[in-house]
């Protein structure tokens, strides 16, 4: 079970690449509250410990994930300033 995989290629409709996309563009990006709590991976770290599966193999559920659940306003925040655009992240307007 892969747990909220992005990276390269994301669908763009997906959180970080939508926001990513309209921050970039100077829209004003709508969210909710982002307390919500979720476990990021990168998609190359997934598929290391995918391929490392694959190899070893092994029976039954597997979880991909780092452990390590961050808010999700955490990553909005993070997102908009590395666009140098926080001020269009409107956290609490959905």
């Amino acid at each position: 079970r892969l747990f909220q995989p992005y990276g390269p290629g994301e669908d763009p409709r997906r959180l970080i690449p939508s926001a990513v996309v309209a921050l970039a563009r100077g829209e004003r990006f709508p969210a909710t509250d982002g307390r919500q709590v979720r476990d990021f991976v990168h998609v190359t770290d997934a598929a290391s410990a995918v391929r490392r599966l694959a190899v070893v193999g092994g029976e039954g559920p597997y979880n991909v994930s780092t452990g390590v659940g961050i808010e999700l306003r955490q990553v909005l925040e993070v997102v908009a300033r590395l666009i140098g655009r926080p001020d269009l992240l409107a956290l609490g307007a959905r």
